[in-house]
C-alpha cells in the first residue's frame, strides 16, 4: 500500500511545526544560560551589548 494523501497532508503540517518548536526551544534555552546559547554574538547585537555574556 502506498502512503495515502491524508499522512502526505499530515507530514506537510507537522515537519515544518516541529522544526519551528525545536529552533524556538534552542532560543529559549540560551536566553535562560548563557553557556547553552547557540548564537550569543547574535543575541548580543540585537540587544546592543558589547560583550556576548553581558546583560
Amino acid at each position: 500500500m502506498g502512503c495515502g494523501p491524508a499522512f502526505v497532508a499530515g507530514l506537510l503540517l507537522q515537519v515544518p511545526l516541529r522544526t519551528y518548536l525545536r529552533y524556538y526551544a534552542l532560543l529559549i534555552l540560551g536566553d535562560t544560560n548563557e553557556r547553552l546559547d547557540p548564537i550569543p554574538e547574535l543575541r548580543a547585537r540585537i540587544r546592543g551589548a558589547d560583550d556576548p555574556g553581558h546583560e
